[in-house]
């Protein structure tokens, strides 16, 4: 066989493997904010923009689904009935290594009052994307609930340094959070019928409240 017929059949072999390769196409980080911060329409229509270039991408058809799947939930979640909130747990029931199903899966079982079930969907959530705020969030005020205000504090205490770079707006809420849950632990140490010094001995124009 001639070189020019080799080069023919090689260039014919490559072009078999390239149409039977799955087709990728790597997602902007703006998507995964979307999703994260529960924009899942502007998410949806970005995803729907890459499709057009990219219809044929593994990973944006399954991101498309993803979205459209948590547009369907956010609208359930509206009308709050307790039979909708049933059909939320079906459909996030099937994501059970999707960080952000399974936070929305804790906010439904909140919602149901059923704290024990909430609190390991967050956990996992959390476990799953240690960098994902909103479930880091409800944990410690469900922690806070509970009166685990220990466990409240360690929840939130890791996220100021990461949003105070990150996400700057939410950086001072977490502060407040975290004077919060250390003022209530420490509240927890004062023994009963006991009022500490530092409150009775308060400077003129300071005002405390038990």
């Amino acid at each position: 066989m001639t070189k020019a017929k080799w080069s023919t059949v090689l260039l014919l072999i490559l072009m078999g493997l390239s149409w039977s390769l799955p087709v990728t196409a790597k997602l902007p980080v703006k998507i995964e904010r979307y999703f994260k911060n529960g924009c899942f329409e502007e998410a949806k229509d970005s995803l729907t923009a890459l499709y057009s270039r990219h219809p044929a991408s593994k990973e944006v058809n399954s991101a498309l689904a993803r979205a459209y799947l948590f547009m369907t939930v956010k609208q359930l979640w509206k009308s709050g009935t307790n039979n909708d909130l049933k059909k939320i747990k079906g459909l996030l029931s099937t994501e059970p290594k999707d960080p952000i199903a399974l936070y929305y899966l804790g906010k439904v079982e909140l919602k149901l009052n059923e704290k024990e079930a909430a609190l390991k969907c967050f956990q996992k959530a959390l476990k799953l994307d240690p960098s994902y705020t909103a479930p880091a969030l409800d944990l410690a005020l469900l922690y806070e609930s509970m009166g685990e205000y220990g466990r409240a504090r360690e929840t939130v205490k890791p996220l100021i340094k990461r949003l105070g770079k990150d996400e700057p707006r939410q950086a001072p809420e977490v502060r407040m959070l975290l004077k919060r849950f250390s003022w209530e632990e420490g509240l927890l140490s004062i023994p009963k019928g006991k009022i500490p010094l530092s409150i009775i001995e308060l400077p003129v124009g300071q005002v405390s409240l038990l």
